[in-house]
């Protein structure tokens, strides 16, 4: 089973969302996943951690909800300072930190373009068996 956090509401309001019975989209409060411990095999979260009250606290929830083996696609804008639309200013430094109980499969860093003022890190990580 998946898991997708954020831009659920979004994405179905435009049909984007593809169906399956073994993906689910939930447009919750990320802070507090209303699933059991490790029923989920993937979680993706698109700009979602800078935007939470507490970050740590979602990436808590997903080590939680995640088996062990289980996936966790990150994406996030780096930003050197916290702003209105930024409320959590993260460096590379700072989600290896948040994401120290996880493995890292794969992280890559994309510098802003002419669309992205800031840049973005993409990062797979594995929840231990």
């Amino acid at each position: 089973m998946g898991l997708l956090l954020n831009h659920s509401r979004e994405f179905a309001a435009h049909d984007l969302l593809i169906p399956s019975d073994h993906v689910i989209y939930l447009p919750v409060d990320a802070e507090d996943l209303p699933l059991v411990d490790k029923s989920v095999d993937i979680v993706v979260s698109r700009n979602n951690l800078d935007h939470v009250s507490v970050p740590a606290v979602v990436v808590r929830e997903v080590y939680r909800v995640l088996r062990p083996g289980g996936f966790f696609i990150l994406i996030v804008h780096l930003e050197p300072e916290a702003s209105i639309t930024e409320p959590h200013a993260f460096s590379a430094d700072d989600i290896r930190l948040l994401m120290r109980q996880f493995s890292t499969v794969n992280e890559a860093i994309y510098h802003g373009g002419r669309t992205e003022a800031a840049d973005t890190l993409a990062g797979l990580y594995q929840k231990p068996e």
